[in-house]
């Protein structure tokens, strides 16, 4: 799996700029965005939602305790909760 600094050193910028061009910050040239962005697709490189969750402080994760999964009250309300979380 490829890290920020691979996608970096493939497209010849910082790590910083890889950064800023996956979060859409604005100061990034529109030459640097396309390098990175092709090498985000070159590399297959996908954020890694841990250590994003790390740096952020929010992990956007749902937490949801169903008494009785074989009741099909609470799987279609966890359905339900799954959809509106999406």
């Amino acid at each position: 799996m490829a890290s920020i600094k691979d996608v970096a050193a493939q497209a010849g910028v910082s790590v910083a700029t890889v950064s800023r061009v996956l979060n859409s910050h604005p100061s990034v040239s529109a030459e640097a965005r396309t390098r990175v962005l092709a090498a985000v697709d070159a590399l297959g490189y996908r954020p890694n939602a841990v250590a994003r969750s790390l740096r952020t402080a929010q992990t956007r994760t749902l937490g949801l305790v169903i008494s009785d999964v074989l009741n099909p009250y609470f799987t279609e309300l966890a359905r339900c909760v799954e959809e509106e979380a999406r």
